[in-house]
């Protein structure tokens, strides 16, 4: 399932990260991350990041919005490639949060493979229970600011960001490395 918008928020009472994901065909899914993952997750990000060249993002942009819900989500990251997600431009604002539908399936994360190339990093979040991954693909820059919105929640749960401050003298070589799973 590749992903073709999607939403992180912060949710209060669930104490996780929620990424609602736009599917093709008009499909939703919510996938539920935990701290104890993302904060394995979140070093090889940043080592990709230190490491990957700055270009401008051709395919689109993210928005950092604040919105409170009544479900105690706040929702702080937004990302839609241009042309793709929810309807066409002129009907939706990049602004706007993905939504799911109700009835939309939910997951928690359980591990998460990163590939990446010269020109996109693909993330498979997945669930124990279910081989089938949902694929979310960022070029460079998108993966930047999608990391800044992790970052975010992080911040609004209260959590520690000292996975953030990686070292740039570690051994982790991006380029050496294509394939990572974080469990």
């Amino acid at each position: 399932m590749d992903v073709t918008r999607a939403t992180l928020a912060f949710n209060k009472t669930e104490d996780r990260i929620s990424l609602t994901c736009a599917l093709e065909n008009d499909e939703h899914i919510i996938l539920w991350l935990t701290a104890r993952l993302v904060r394995q997750l979140v070093p090889h990000l940043v080592q990709l990041t230190t490491r990957l060249p700055k270009t401008p993002s051709k395919v689109g942009r993210q928005e950092v919005v604040a919105e409170a819900n009544s479900a105690g989500e706040s929702s702080v990251s937004d990302l839609a490639p241009e042309g793709q997600g929810l309807g066409t431009p002129e009907m939706r604002s990049p602004e706007s949060p993905v939504i799911a539908k109700e009835g939309s399936p939910s997951k928690v994360v359980t591990a998460i493979d990163i590939t990446h190339s010269p020109m996109l990093v693909k993330l498979c979040f997945k669930e124990d229970q279910d081989n089938t991954g949902v694929w979310l693909s960022l070029e460079h820059t998108q993966l930047a600011q999608w990391l800044e919105g992790v970052k975010q929640c992080f911040v609004q749960a209260g959590w520690a960001t000292d996975c953030w401050h990686v070292s740039n003298t570690t051994d982790y070589d991006g380029s050496a490395t294509p394939r990572a799973a974080v469990h």
